[in-house]
Formats: C-alpha cells, sequence, structure tokens
C-alpha cells in the first residue's frame, strides 16, 4: 500500500525569538514569531472556483494549457464542458498545503528609567508590530493556514502602540 496524498502533515513547527539591547539611551527590542508547516495535501479551495468551458466568469484565472502555452499545469478549457473535464479539474485541487509564515514582528523602544524620573513614569516603551507580512507558499492569493478554504483573506496589520506604567 502506497499514501499518494496525506492530509496529515509530516513536521509543523513554531519558533519565536526575543533580543534586547540595553543601551545607555533606552532598551531595544526585537520579537520574532513564525510557523510553518511541511508535508499536507490540501483541497485548494482557490482552484474549485475554475470555470471548465470558455465562459470563465466568476472563476478563479489558472494558465490552462493553449498551443502556445503547452507548459501550463491545468489542462485546456474544453469548449463545452464535460463531466470529464469536471472530474479532471476537481483532482487538480488537491496541492502541495507547506509554508513557512512569519506572524509577527514586533520593534520596542522602552526610555531609560533615569528619563521618567523626573515625571513620575515608571516605564515608558512604545512598539511597531508587523502581522502577517511575510509568507512563503506555493500557494498565491491564499492563507494556507485555513487548509484548503478560501473564506477569508489573509490579513495583513502594521500595529502602533505605546506601554506606559504610572
Amino acid at each position: 500500500d502506497k499514501i499518494v496524498l496525506d492530509a496529515s502533515p509530516s513536521f509543523l513547527f513554531g519558533i519565536g525569538s526575543n533580543f534586547s539591547l540595553k543601551t545607555s539611551a533606552g532598551t531595544f527590542g526585537l520579537r520574532v514569531y513564525a510557523i510553518g508547516r511541511w508535508g499536507q495535501t490540501i483541497n485548494y479551495g482557490f482552484y474549485g472556483r475554475i470555470k471548465d468551458s470558455k465562459d470563465k466568469t466568476n472563476g478563479a484565472y489558472v494558465e490552462s494549457w493553449t498551443p502556445q502555452n503547452t507548459g501550463a499545469s491545468f489542462p485546456r478549457h474544453s469548449e463545452y464542458g464535460s463531466t470529464l473535464s469536471r472530474i479532471h479539474l476537481y483532482a487538480l485541487r488537491f496541492v502541495d498545503g507547506s509554508f513557512i509564515k512569519v506572524k509577527e514582528i514586533t520593534f520596542s523602544y522602552a526610555l531609560p528609567k533615569s528619563w521618567l524620573s523626573t515625571v513620575k513614569i515608571e516605564n515608558l516603551e512604545v512598539f511597531a508590530t508587523a502581522r502577517n507580512m511575510f509568507l512563503f507558499s506555493e500557494l498565491k492569493n491564499y492563507d494556507p493556514e485555513q487548509g484548503g478554504g478560501f473564506d477569508f483573506p489573509l490579513q495583513k496589520n502594521i500595529i502602533f502602540g505605546m506601554n506606559v506604567h504610572f
């Protein structure tokens, strides 16, 4: 017996690092958190929107085979859309869902306590956080962390803030 497609990933990981540099001008910080999944086959919902006829409205744009594009990943569109062509397209929806995503990067700066003592502040830190900015995957227009669904796009955020302790 041989397993051709496996929905269980071969390897899952998460890694986080926290770096800080304390100087006389304050404390600088960098926090990074990344996750990943390797060796999982998913049913890629984006390819489920492919039309199998000349009418490509409301369908995904894919590079289909043509005499001018013989190296395409998808078969040519059937002029009339037969059941056989739909079955072939459905089989192409199963793809490698491996990815590495840098979930969060935070840069921070905390003022020295000696500067803050005159204004009766115990600690003041400013920070900037970037979420979901970097994604390494073969899949385009898609958040692979969803495991095949195509309901929500990948949300990217940039957050600025300040922590003040009195």
